[in-house]
C-alpha cells in the first residue's frame, strides 16, 4: 500500500487508496474499520491491534460498495496513457511494477 488519505468534501468523506495491488473486499474492510473508528466504535488504536493479530474476523462491518469507484489506473510511460492526478500523491520510490 502507497497511502490512505481520508478527507471531507462537503457532507461526503472521500478516502483515496493507492496500492500496487488489492485483495478481495480490501477497500471495503479499510472503509468498515475507518467508519467504526470515526463513528466512536472503536479507538483509534484498534487498526494497530488488528493488524497485529492478522485475522480479518474481528475486523467486523465490511462496508457496502455504494460509493466506492475506481478512480484511476497507473499506467507506465511507454503507453502514452494519461494517469488521473491521484498519482501524483505517490512517494518517488514507490514501487508500481515489478
Amino acid at each position: 500500500m502507497h497511502f490512505i488519505d481520508v478527507y471531507r468534501e462537503g457532507d461526503r468523506v472521500i478516502m483515496d487508496i493507492s496500492a500496487n495491488a488489492f485483495l478481495h473486499h480490501m477497500v471495503r474492510n479499510i472503509a468498515g474499520v475507518l467508519m467504526a473508528i470515526g463513528a466512536g466504535h472503536q479507538p483509534v488504536e484498534w487498526t494497530q491491534q488488528l493488524l497485529a493479530v492478522k485475522n480479518r474476523q474481528l475486523a467486523g462491518v465490511t462496508a457496502p460498495p455504494d460509493g466506492l469507484y475506481l478512480a484511476g489506473v497507473y499506467y507506465p510511460e511507454v503507453f502514452g496513457i494519461d494517469n488521473h492526478a491521484i498519482f501524483k500523491k505517490l512517494p518517488a520510490d514507490a514501487k508500481r511494477f515489478d
